[in-house]
């Protein structure tokens, strides 16, 4: 196994929003996945997995969230084995309860099947986009239970052949789960999604929310930006909420300035907390017809490189966000 000097570092601290039975320092990318769509209750469960190449055989340990064949994930490829099996114990805690219950997944490649103590959840098929599971009718409150992944990949050739991710550059072939999973609870009528769009000429944001499910009862749907909360009333029935939020003098998001707005939204029992920049991207031309890109209405010269995000031993996982690296041997 190959150690870390983020994880030493992180032996000092607990990260807000988790609890899990180990520490810290044995979760790799411990901090929240999403700082753009977070809640206050989540536990993180990268770690050490049970894995196997069969069903029900469970015969060596993945650390999650590097997809098996990268030398961080601990597992070497086999030929001929496309299907990873993933097992490990969780608890929701007991102060949850409720609330609903959901497995996120940050990216598995590429189908992935979920089981809760035995129960099947679910399929996704894709590699490479978050997806998520409710767990909520299958939950004991506190109690140890058993989540499973059974994640298909093609074969090296089937991948390389088709539209499945694959390493390049000497980079190898990531199989399996490749992003941070985590459990999180929400409230029975929850937020599914946000799009904030700000408006320089109207010193404005206008905000539109998608609720998970069309709205079981007239309320209202708060968001509390820099020190003010506005309010949009939700019908019966509604599922997407828009409304202005004004900004007398707003800070642009600028290069050399690149200030964000915290948002906190709450919709009946569920709160979500989010950000945005006070900006505009768009086009002009040059006297003689050339375009160029501007940023809240001045050109901007764009220089350019090239970065495909690889690590030498996550491949597509980076072990830290901070990228410290410091292997052993």
């Amino acid at each position: 196994m190959v150690y870390y000097r983020f994880l030493a570092d992180a032996r000092t601290t607990r990260k807000q929003g988790q609890e899990h039975d180990e520490t810290a320092a044995e979760i790799p990318l411990p901090e929240h996945p999403r700082p753009d769509w977070m809640r206050e209750e989540w536990v993180n469960l990268n770690g050490a997995w049970d894995f196997g190449f069969a069903p029900g055989r469970y015969d060596r340990k993945i650390l999650v969230p590097f997809g098996w064949g990268s030398p961080l994930s601990g597992v070497k490829p086999e030929g001929g084995k496309d299907t990873g099996h993933y097992r490990r114990p969780v608890k929701v805690p007991s102060a949850w309860k409720g609330k609903r219950v959901f497995v996120v997944v940050g990216a598995a490649d590429h189908d992935t099947t979920c089981t809760f103590d035995g129960q099947a959840l679910g399929t996704h098929v894709g590699g490479y986009v978050p997806f998520e599971f409710e767990l909520t009718e299958f939950v004991k409150w506190g109690e140890e239970q058993t989540l499973e992944f059974a994640v298909w990949d093609p074969s090296p050739k089937a991948a390389q052949d088709g539209h499945y991710l694959w390493g390049k550059q000497g980079y190898g072939n990531a199989r399996g789960v490749w992003q941070t999973v985590y459990l999180e609870a929400r409230g029975d009528e929850f937020l599914d999604s946000i799009r904030i769009l700000p408006s320089i000429a109207r010193k404005s944001v206008r905000l539109e929310a998608t609720l998970g499910a069309p709205a079981k009862a007239a309320r209202a749907l708060c968001a509390e930006v820099d020190g003010r909360v506005f309010s949009f009333p939700v019908a019966v029935g509604q599922q997407v909420v828009s409304g202005e939020i004004p900004l007398a003098n707003p800070r642009l998001w600028e290069l050399d300035d690149p200030h964000l707005y915290d948002v906190t939204l709450t919709f009946a029992d569920d709160a979500v907390k989010t950000y945005f920049g006070f900006r505009e991207v768009g086009t002009g031309k040059t006297p003689n017809g050339d375009s160029y890109m501007t940023l809240n209405g001045k050109p901007v010269y764009l220089q350019l490189c090239l970065d495909q995000s690889y690590h030498p031993e996550g491949w597509y996982t980076f072990p830290s966000d901070e990228n410290v690296y410091q292997p052993s041997g």
